[in-house]
């Protein structure tokens, strides 16, 4: 069993892409699906109450304002002192997502996979059980990416074998996306892993996750061993940003207009190069539609 848990903000619109994107490209059954979501007012709310009529089979988790506090067992963890001294941020957790994140990784599933609703899948993906497999048998080193395939972000010496590559992250001490152990962007874990890792490891939101979690797997040399279809399946489209932790590149489409034109019943899908050489896609523009033919063209940029 994969669980797949993704992590959103305002962004209801996006989020419906991917979801759709999810449930056209994913080959097998053996999969749920939960969403970790939060909104700064009622009316991106309102996306999000469309969402969960839409897809009833998805279970959605939305933040408090019950904050999570640094406590004496975080503490105890010389890791979470060093940071928490150096990121103010982490000092002033805004909400309650680190216990809620906690809490869905104990479910019963042997694997578990983070996207952020920024992204969408264009591949079919055909996971198997031999897949997880591989995963568990070595869950502190092992990893597979559906990011990542030939081509993709200027990768690193591998080796091809049968439908898959295979990699060391450190073989490089480049940082970029075939060194980047771990990643809130379509890697698959191990569950047990990640439940050990979210217990222990002290973090307020989906930025500070990722690099909380991917400079302590570093400090201790885990999850060193990649795998990937020779194809990806997954890309991102920062067409807006919704976090302030990480300064990552992005475009400038209104959280404000595509929650209102979500709500009036218009959908998009993100366009998908011919040649495609990087994760990250940076569109110009989005093609809203509703009723199949009625469309609006809106600028991204």
């Amino acid at each position: 069993m994969l669980q797949i848990i993704i992590f959103s903000f305002n962004r209801a619109m996006q989020l419906d892409t991917l979801l759709r994107s999810v449930y056209k490209h994913f080959k097998f059954d053996n999969y749920q699906v939960g969403v970790l979501y939060n909104t700064s007012n009622r009316d991106f709310e309102k996306g999000y109450d469309l969402l969960k009529g839409k897809y009833p089979q998805v279970e959605f988790v939305k933040e408090s304002t019950n904050k999570d506090h640094f406590g004496i067992k975080d503490a105890m963890c010389f890791y979470n002192l060093k940071k928490i001294i150096k990121h103010k941020q982490l000092r002033n957790a805004k909400s309650d997502f680190r216990s809620l994140l906690c809490g869905m990784l104990h479910g019963n599933a042997d694997c578990s996979m983070f996207l952020t609703d920024d992204s969408a899948f264009y591949s079919d993906v055909c996971l198997t059980d031999d897949i997880f497999s591989w995963v568990n048998e070595k869950p502190l080193q092992r990893s597979f990416s559906l990011r990542l395939g030939i081509g993709i972000n200027q990768e690193e010496p591998k080796t091809e074998k049968d439908s898959f590559v295979y990699w060391d992250y450190y073989k490089s001490c480049e940082k970029k996306n075939w060194t980047y152990q771990f990643s809130v962007d379509g890697h698959i874990y191990s569950t047990k892993l990640l439940r050990q890792l979210a217990d222990k490891i002290f973090f307020t939101n989906p930025s500070f996750f990722e690099s909380m979690v991917c400079n302590y797997v570093r400090e201790k040399r885990m999850l060193s061993e990649g795998m990937c279809f020779r194809k990806s399946t997954l890309l991102s489209y920062p067409i807006n940003m919704v976090q302030k932790v990480a300064d990552n590149e992005s475009l400038n489409a209104s959280l404000k207009t595509l929650n209102e034109k979500f709500l009036e019943g218009y959908t998009f899908d993100y366009e998908v190069p011919e040649k495609i050489e990087v994760f990250q896609q940076y569109p110009a523009s989005l093609t809203l539609k509703r009723n199949g033919n009625e469309n609006i063209k809106l600028s991204c940029l």
